[in-house]
Parts: C-alpha cells; sequence; structure tokens
C-alpha cells in the first residue's frame, strides 16, 4: 500500500510525500481431526495446518470434555 502524505499549514502546502507499508496478510488455519472418538489410553489423531507462510501454531491448552 503506497500513502501520499502533504502538509497545509499557513495556505502553503508541502510537496508530495510518498511511503510504503506492508500489509501482511492475516493467518489461515486448518484443523483436522482424523480419529473424533478414541478409547482411554488410545491415541489421537489431530492434523494443524496454515498456508500462510512463516506461520506458528501454539496449542495453548487441552481439556476433556465430560
Amino acid at each position: 500500500m503506497r500513502y501520499n502524505l502533504e502538509v497545509l499549514a499557513n495556505g502553503c502546502t508541502t510537496t508530495g510525500f510518498f511511503t510504503d507499508v506492508i500489509v501482511n496478510p492475516n493467518p489461515t488455519f486448518v484443523a483436522s481431526n482424523f480419529a473424533p472418538e478414541i478409547c482411554h489410553g488410545d491415541q489421537t489423531s489431530i492434523f494443524f495446518g496454515s498456508a500462510t507462510a512463516g506461520h506458528q501454531i501454539n496449542v495453548v491448552s487441552v481439556f476433556m470434555v465430560p
């Protein structure tokens, strides 16, 4: 994105000043649960992914639903 900035004061205007701003996209997120029902002691299979370059996924908490 490019901005053209001018300052107006006391009836005078500066010449345009251009500045560029890089707007990073919001990350996308996908979660797929390949084993939604398991027995106690079994392992699940959950995939976390993102198509956004340079992404990092942090699992913040895991809790059991009664």
